[in-house]
C-alpha cells in the first residue's frame, strides 16, 4: 500500500529529506523556492540543506553562511548543514562559526576536499564534532576517495560521533555494504540516495533503525526516490526510514 492510499484518518509517517544541495551551478542548480514547492507537493516536512561543490571545496565560510541564513528564514522546514575543508589551518574556527550561525550537521566531502574518507586529516574536526555533539554526514563515492569501509574505520576511531553514510555507498560500492551492515557500528546511520532498488529491502531489514530517505536533489528526483522506497521496502519500516531514523540521527 502506498502512503497516499492509507485510510482516511490514519496519520501518515513524518517525512524528512536527509540531503539536498542548494546551488546555482551545473547539476546542483536548485533554489530555495523550488525546494520548498517540491516539499509541499510531496508532503516532506523538513529537508537538510547543504552547500554546493564549490562551497564544500573552497568557499566554506560564505557557503556555510548562505545555507544557515536560508535555514533561519525557514526554521520549521530547513535544517542547515555545513562543511570545512580539513586542509584549512583554521578549520576548527570555521566549524565553530558555522555552528554559531545555526549549522547542525557537518559534511565530509572527500571527493571535493582532497583526501580520502578514512584519512587522519579529519580527526581534529571530528574530535570537535564529538565534543560539540554535531552529527556528521559523509559522502560515499563517486570515487574511491569515499568508500563504506573507509567510513567504518573513521567511525571506529571516533565513537562519540554519529555518522551518516551518504548515498548508502551507492552502486559503485554495493559489495562493501553487506560487511558494514553485519558489523553494525552503533554510531553509523545510512541513507538511500541513489541506492539500487534491488537491494533496498535487504538493506532496510538489516538496519531498520538506521536507514533514512534522502533525495539528493537536484541530482536525483525526490518523487522517484520516495516512490522507490514505498515500493521496495516493507510498509512497517516506512515511519523509521522516511523520517524517524534521521530525526534520531540529528537529536541523539
Amino acid at each position: 500500500m502506498k502512503l497516499s492510499e492509507k485510510p482516511l484518518g490514519e496519520q501518515p509517517p513524518l517525512v524528512i529529506d536527509a540531503y539536498c544541495t542548494l546551488g546555482v551551478e551545473s547539476d546542483e542548480s536548485l533554489g530555495v523556492e523550488a525546494l520548498l514547492a517540491s516539499m509541499e507537493r510531496l508532503h516532506v516536512a523538513q529537508s537538510l540543506i547543504a552547500p554546493d561543490s564549490r562551497e564544500l571545496a573552497v568557499q566554506n565560510r560564505s557557503g556555510n553562511s548562505r545555507i544557515s541564513a536560508l535555514a533561519r528564514k525557514y526554521p520549521d522546514k530547513l535544517v542547515a548543514a555545513f562543511s570545512v575543508n580539513p586542509w584549512r589551518k583554521n578549520a576548527i574556527l570555521l566549524a565553530q562559526q558555522a555552528r554559531e550561525e545555526g549549522g547542525r550537521v557537518l559534511i565530509l566531502a572527500p571527493h571535493r576536499q582532497g583526501c580520502h574518507l578514512g584519512d587522519s586529516l579529519w580527526d581534529p574536526l571530528l574530535e570537535w564534532a564529538g565534543i560539540s555533539n554535531i552529527p556528521v554526514y559523509a559522502h560515499a563515492s563517486p570515487t574511491a576517495s569515499g568508500t563504506p569501509g573507509q567510513l567504518y574505520f573513521l567511525a571506529e576511531r571516533h565513537p562519540r560521533v554519529r555518522f551518516l553514510l551518504g548515498r548508502g555507498g551507492t552502486s559503485d560500492y554495493a559489495a562493501d555494504m553487506r560487511p558494514l551492515l553485519d558489523l553494525a557500528p552503533e554510531n553509523l546511520w545510512y541513507d538511500f540516495g541513489f541506492v539500487r532498488p534491488s537491494v533496498m529491502a535487504s538493506y532496510a531489514k538489516a538496519a531498520p533503525s538506521r536507514f533514512c530517505f534522502a533525495s539528493c536533489a537536484p541530482q536525483n528526483d525526490p518523487a522517484l526516490e520516495l516512490n522507490l522506497l514505498r515500493t521496495h521496502i516493507p510498509a512497517e519500516l516506512f515511519p523509521g526510514v522516511l523520517g524517524e531514523n534521521f530525526k534520531t540521527f540529528l537529536n541523539s
